[in-house]
């Protein structure tokens, strides 16, 4: 029996969305490659070994949620874990009651690997012959907004967000205005939900 395999009777009892099945795939994918084991192997260890205590499925089990807790947030580790625990209790598997983790890294709270380090910022924002990277680049470091977010803002929410600074409707009047003041630094408050 393959992963795919295992995973699709679950799916299919269950009646989950594809996003639920992504996440158990991604889940799945991870335990594999953190375990060195295939899902398959794991539930076929976990029939011959009667003894939960002294099983390799508890020891790929403690050594998974340890590379979780070491290096996601607890609300992403908690999320990939109980999906493996998920499918465990979905076939009935007896992995035993596992001791309860003693710490947890609080701080990570992203992945630095994602974020461009300041060299490539710099990079961006020196790049003379392209306005609209170095606009958006200075844009995103001086609000904390991500690309998707900078992506959905709209004409009319820095017009909003500028709305202290003029009293107008028409939008060739707020450009004016806004054009007009010089000796003034013009500051868009701009309001909105981040995404995920």
């Amino acid at each position: 029996m393959k992963t795919q395999d295992i995973l699709e009777t679950l799916f299919i009892g269950n009646e989950l969305s594809r996003s639920t099945r992504n996440a158990y795939l991604r889940s799945v994918r991870k335990f594999e490659n953190i375990t060195g084991q295939t899902l398959p192997e794991i539930l076929e260890l976990a029939e011959k070994e009667h003894n939960w205590k002294t099983s390799n499925l508890r020891m790929c089990l403690l050594k998974y949620r340890h590379e979780l807790n070491q290096n996601y947030k607890r609300s992403t580790a908690q999320e990939y874990y109980g999906k493996i625990i998920s499918i465990l209790n979905h076939y009935e598997i007896d992995y035993g009651k596992l001791p309860k983790p003693k710490k947890h890294n609080e701080n990570m709270l992203y992945d630095v690997a994602e974020l461009p380090s300041q060299k490539t910022l710099k990079k961006c924002i020196e790049l003379k012959n392209n306005i609209l990277l170095k606009s958006a680049t200075l844009f995103i470091a001086s609000t904390g907004l991500s690309p998707v977010d900078l992506l959905k803002l709209t004409v009319k929410d820095y017009l909003d967000g500028t709305s202290e600074y003029h009293n107008y409707q028409q939008h060739q009047d707020i450009l004016n205005a806004i054009l007009e003041m010089e000796d003034k630094q013009v500051i868009a408050t701009l309001r909105g939900y981040r995404q995920k």
